[in-house]
């Protein structure tokens, strides 16, 4: 669940054009994270207290730890409905994407500077990848023989 958020928040604005917004997309992962643990976290407690996996009726010394499990997976549905308000507000506000330096040695943002979102096929052919061992960027090298 965590690789498919980071997936969607990395590449949001490749695929759209627009990106979401940095510190409530923070919020939304700090969400996630304590709404998961809170839900699984528990069920540890009851595996070693003797409770069966997969078992519908449980007895009452068991029901605080069902109650906790219970509460984090309400956040964890929480924060999916946050994160569908996210994809909202970044469509309905047109936030511009901003590039830092972090994103200088990533290839799928190497052809795709002017457009967003990118083109079917950025590459006419794979660029040769250099690194600058000075400022630890990537440089690509493109032929110039063919158009996309």
């Amino acid at each position: 669940v965590f690789g498919i958020f980071c997936g969607l928040n990395h590449s949001f604005a490749n695929f759209i054009g627009v990106c979401f917004h940095k510190k409530w997309s923070k919020a939304h992962f700090m969400m996630m994270f304590f709404g998961v643990n809170v839900t699984f976290f528990p069920q540890h407690f009851l595996g070693l207290s003797g409770m069966p996996r997969r078992y519908m009726d449980y007895a009452d010394v068991y029901a605080h730890w069902h109650w906790v499990s219970s509460y984090g997976s309400a956040v964890s549905f929480g924060s999916l409905m946050y994160f569908k308000f996210l994809v909202w507000e970044s469509v309905v506000s047109q936030r511009g994407v901003v590039f830092s330096g972090s994103l200088c040695g990533e290839m799928d943002w190497a052809g795709t500077r002017d457009l967003f979102p990118g083109s079917k096929h950025v590459y006419a052919q794979l660029p040769f990848v250099w690194t600058n061992p000075k400022n630890t960027c990537i440089t690509y090298i493109y032929k110039k023989s063919h158009n996309i």
